[in-house]
């Protein structure tokens, strides 16, 4: 056997064991993303821990591996999500099939792998402060594109959402709810302004909780040994 091909084996084992690990770590979120506490009234859902595990891959395997590994988990959320994408596609949704196309990119495709922003502070020196400061990074910048996403292509839902006088608005569902919508529209009136408000709201009502729960949930783990020791992280 060749000295070259002495050393490339135990790499090109490595490689596969770092692959298996990914590969279990995405299925462990996709199966944690089913598990979902309702927030709200149109669809919003906090889930348990589900891109814990895509934070500990940013982590441990830093950038390559870590944004390969969100981008194959987007897809396999916009898979699970089908019959909510098949439905941005139908006649009467409000969405030109385009703008569809763009609803898709910003809250799947987008959206999940702008969490492997978070392998961008694998390298810090404390791996509690490295695990948690990426795990608040990387959900912030999931926030961030489903707030594009809300604002640009679902802003005009904004005054029928405040609007307690719409059947199944926001507004409607309590004297509070109502209160705190006339208060956003003596403030934010009609418009742009509006829009942005109504998306970082909506979005904010089941994304906030999500980031402090992944948030904690890192901090939890860093200080399991396996999680916290990156000395085995595959160079490629």
């Amino acid at each position: 056997m060749s000295e070259q091909t002495q050393s490339t084996h135990p790499q090109n084992k490595e490689r596969t064991r770092v692959l298996v690990e990914c590969a279990a770590l995405i299925a462990l979120g996709t199966v944690l993303s089913l598990i979902k506490i309702p927030i709200g009234h149109l669809g919003g859902s906090v889930t348990l821990f589900s891109a814990l595990p895509l934070v500990i891959i940013c982590y441990r395997h830093g950038v390559k591996w870590g944004f390969a590994s969100t981008l194959i988990y987007s897809i396999l959320q916009m898979l699970v999500d089908i019959p909510t994408v098949v439905k941005l596609f139908a006649p009467g949704e409000g969405l030109k099939w385009y703008l569809a196309l763009v609803s898709i990119m910003l809250d799947y495709l987008v959206a999940f792998t702008v969490i492997g922003v978070a392998s961008l502070f694998s390298k810090m020196k404390h791996p509690t402060a490295a695990l948690t400061v990426g795990a608040l990074v990387g959900m912030v910048c999931r926030y961030i594109s489903h707030f594009f996403s809300g604002w640009i292509l679902y802003g005009a839902w904004a005054g029928w959402y405040f609007d307690a006088a719409e059947e199944g608005s926001f507004a409607s569902q309590s004297e509070g709810a109502a209160k705190f919508s006339a208060w956003v529209l003596e403030h934010f009136g009609s418009g742009q302004g509006l829009a942005a408000f109504y998306s970082a709201f909506y979005n904010g009502l089941y994304m906030i909780p999500e980031i402090i729960l992944t948030v904690i949930g890192a901090a939890a783990v860093s200080a399991i040994p396996f999680i916290a020791n990156r000395e085995s992280r595959l160079k490629i």
